[in-house]
């Protein structure tokens, strides 16, 4: 009896194996980009405090700039934190596409993952 029902039910067996090995391979896969996602979240994060850093830069630049009005070299610190200040805006941009990116990447895969199981 023990052999019949291994020989009627061996293809299912590898089946099942090769099932489960795929499984596995996406269950890392998506583990993966979770952990990519997390890392551009935490530089996302780091970009704000930078841009806040920058804003609080550049409002002192104003203050100074406003009490001694007409001072070239400090028109010229200014200038160069707004283009700070952009630049940062820019990368926090970048890293928003990117989050929004990994998350469409890690829906698909979730949604795949649940189409197969």
């Amino acid at each position: 009896m023990s052999a019949a029902l291994a020989d009627e039910t061996r293809h299912d067996v590898a089946d099942r194996a090769r099932w489960e090995a795929r499984e596995r391979g996406l269950a890392e896969e998506v583990a993966a980009l979770r952990e990519a996602l997390d890392q551009k979240l935490a530089e996302q994060a780091e970009c704000g405090v930078s841009v806040a850093r920058c804003d609080a830069a550049i409002e002192a630049v104003e203050v100074r700039l406003a009490a001694s009005a007409g001072a070239a070299e400090l028109r010229s610190k200014l200038d160069a934190l707004e283009q700070a200040g952009a630049l940062s805006a820019a990368i926090a941009a970048a890293l928003q596409e990117s989050k929004a990116r990994h998350e469409a990447t890690a829906s698909t895969f979730a949604a795949k993952q649940k189409e197969r199981a």
